[in-house]
């Protein structure tokens, strides 16, 4: 019975194991998104122009930890907004306390708790701009971008051989990113406050455009679908894809802002932060990462309680084995008991008593079965005397058959 009960909470105790893995792995993502979007929450904006490069030349190390260039749509409004790591007690320039908001109020600083004092105003959309050469559409004339991506995506139906149905299965067979320097500037496209995004493809967000996309069947004959069918698997097609970042898209980038030799860079910030690069606006943006947050908050919960429901059975379990094995201890004891008391009625000893003798009377043979639990402890008389409903003498398990054993 031990080793029966062992043996079937083994998928509880797995269970309980890839539980608790995958709660950790959802909370441990739940709190790296989460501290991403209270940093951008946090953020505080500057000014894509001049006033940035002289913010710049004032902070410890020309580094600004994290920035966010901020596109939108045409007619609305874009900003620059950074977080600084720097000692609140330190002032920034007096050039950048004296710059106006667009309501003609003077700037007041703000304070963030664990950080430095701030100066707040609003700029213009920062829209891309290639440095020299801009890469080419291989299918859409005139279609011009700095991030070129094209991609050869196979589509198939894979038979599987556990639920006996057609699947759709998708494998990319080739993808080629190809990319040119490009800054972030005002429509009017000044060189002088550009802003050069370094390493783009490190970022997250990418979310590329479109431009082609063309679905090729895969040509069926008599002979290949009979091959298909042996083999379990059946192309549908390839897709061929084309996705640019083109020229003029207007990107929100998040990251480093350092000023080096003179250019304003924007690149993969350090401290463990996340580095963006997206075609919405910062407020999409942050609402798209709080719906991921939830996503594995929700997730988090789910696999928590599904691991903890988990637990207390095995726990009911083991405490009703517990209890089994209490049991079974104390009804040996009472047997030793009864041995003891019936051996002194009969004022006989332990090794005057047969081994084959009734565990009940001691005077007779064994001579019965009892089902299911296969105990062979008791005469026929004796079995017949047991109180309704009968139970084995040595488990206490229920008795369904009582089958008679014939010596010869």
């Amino acid at each position: 019975m031990p080793g029966r009960a062992s043996g079937s909470g083994k998928p509880l105790f797995a269970a309980a194991a890839v539980g608790s893995v995958l709660t950790a792995v959802c909370y441990s993502l739940y709190r790296r998104k989460r501290a991403a979007v209270r940093a951008l929450q946090e953020t505080v904006r500057f000014p894509l122009g001049p006033e940035l490069r002289r913010i710049l030349l004032d902070v410890p190390g020309k580094c600004l930890p994290y920035a966010v260039i901020e596109g939108g749509f045409p007619g609305q409004t874009s900003h620059c907004s950074i977080i600084l790591d720097c000692n609140p007690q330190q002032p920034l320039s007096t050039q950048s306390e004296t710059l106006n908001n667009e309501g003609g109020r003077p700037l007041t600083p703000v304070t963030v708790e664990g950080a430095g004092s701030y100066r707040i105003i609003q700029s213009t959309l920062c829209v891309v701009n290639p440095v020299k050469e801009t890469l080419n559409s291989q299918f859409v004339d005139g279609c011009k971008g700095v991030i070129q991506r094209l991609v050869l995506q196979e589509h198939k139906m894979v038979w599987n051989r556990t639920t006996h149905i057609w699947n759709d299965c998708e494998k990319i067979i080739h993808q080629r990113t190809n990319t040119v320097p490009f800054d972030l500037v005002p429509p009017d496209c000044k060189p002088s406050i550009s802003v050069r995004v370094m390493k783009p493809l490190e970022a997250s967000e990418l979310n590329l455009e479109t431009v082609y996309e063309k679905f090729h069947p895969a040509v069926q004959t008599f002979t290949n679908i009979i091959g298909h069918y042996i083999s379990g698997e059946r192309p549908k097609g390839i897709k061929e894809t084309e996705e640019m970042l083109r020229d003029k898209d207007i990107i929100t980038g998040v990251g480093e802002l350092v000023l080096d030799n003179n250019f304003i860079k924007l690149q993969p910030p350090k401290q463990g932060l996340q580095y963006y690069l997206s075609r919405l606006d910062f407020e999409s943006l942050i609402r798209k990462q709080e719906s991921k947050v939830k996503l594995w908050k929700i997730l988090t919960v789910v696999f928590g309680i599904t691991t903890c429901v988990t637990f207390y059975f095995i726990m009911r379990r083991q405490y009703k084995r517990y209890k089994m094995e209490q049991e079974q201890t104390q009804l040996q004891r009472e047997m030793l008991a009864m041995k003891k008391q019936r051996l002194q009625e009969l004022e006989l000893t332990e090794d005057e008593v047969s081994q084959n003798a009734c565990a009940i009377c001691l005077s007779r043979e064994r001579a019965c079965v009892f089902l299911e639990c296969g105990h062979v402890c008791s005469c026929a008389d004796c079995s017949e005397a047991l109180p309704i409903p009968k139970k084995c003498p040595i488990c206490r398990n229920v008795i369904s058959r009582i089958v008679p054993l014939y010596n010869s």
